[in-house]
């Protein structure tokens, strides 16, 4: 037992050495190609332009683990972003309509459980019939024309804010925050354990008391909330709310999970 554990442990570290050695190899080449690459104002565009992808692919992560996929984040990041944008013109706080953004996103990731475990759809038919209805609402609700609004000022501080001598952006810290909740969430919580035994095999799951149906709900309300939080700070990357900015998204998320 003890010797295969380290067999898998020295291929694991093998192929971590493999792929970090790529890493650097790609580094120094783009670095040769165009010297500016290797220089702080890039890095930080980079960590910047990563923050969409990195928390939505948190939730992604606990998605996968408990054997179902959202194709909807793409489909809910840009109708997010349209819905803060509309509240912002309704007059509403620009923190106020954060946060019914925010519970917007568990709305439709509540639908989405409703359509797997109340109508018995599979998870990829129920989410993708949520990408369509939320990116078609995103469209409508602009008629696809892209708005911007002086008081989303606040909320594009979220994308130029930076710390220590304006090095270290914000972007970094949301980051590193949201990896950090969930990787407690997923190794320190019976949510992250019971979605891996939901995922090894469902039935076998309910059978020994999981309310699988209860997990799923949360963890696709979860997934919702961070779809539509990277809606409004994809809104503060580009100054505007525009409905295409989640094309594609969900490609990139599950990518970034494998």
């Amino acid at each position: 037992m003890k010797k295969n554990y380290l067999l898998r442990f020295s291929r694991r570290t093998v192929q971590n050495f493999v792929l970090l050695a790529i890493l650097i190899l790609f580094m120094i080449s783009f670095t040769i190609i165009n010297p500016r690459f290797f220089s702080q104002r890039n890095f930080t565009n980079i960590i910047r332009q990563s923050v969409p992808v990195l928390i939505m692919g948190c939730a992604m992560t606990l998605v996968i683990n408990s054997g179902a996929i959202d194709l909807a984040v793409g489909g809910i990041m840009a109708f997010a972003a349209i819905s803060f944008g509309k509240f912002i013109t309704f007059g509403i706080n620009v923190w106020v309509a954060l946060i019914l953004t925010l519970l917007l996103g568990m709305f439709v990731g509540a639908v989405s459980t409703f359509l797997i475990h109340k109508l018995k759809l599979p998870p990829i038919m129920a989410t993708m019939a949520v990408w369509v209805v939320t990116s078609g609402l995103s469209y409508a609700f602009i008629s696809a024309i892209p708005i911007t609004d002086t008081r989303l000022t606040p909320i594009f501080q979220l994308n130029t804010t930076t710390f220590f001598n304006d090095t270290i952006p914000l972007a970094l810290f949301i980051i590193l925050g949201v990896i950090a909740f969930f990787l407690f969430l997923e190794k320190k919580t019976i949510i992250g354990k019971y979605a891996l035994a939901i995922g090894g095999n469902e039935n076998a799951a309910n059978f020994s008391g999981i309310n699988v149906a209860r997990i799923r709900l949360v963890i696709f309300i979860l997934s919702g909330v961070m779809a539509a939080f990277a809606g409004v700070y994809q809104v503060s990357r580009v100054g505007s709310e525009d409905p295409n900015i989640g094309i594609g998204m969900e490609f990139q998320v599950i990518a970034g999970c494998i």
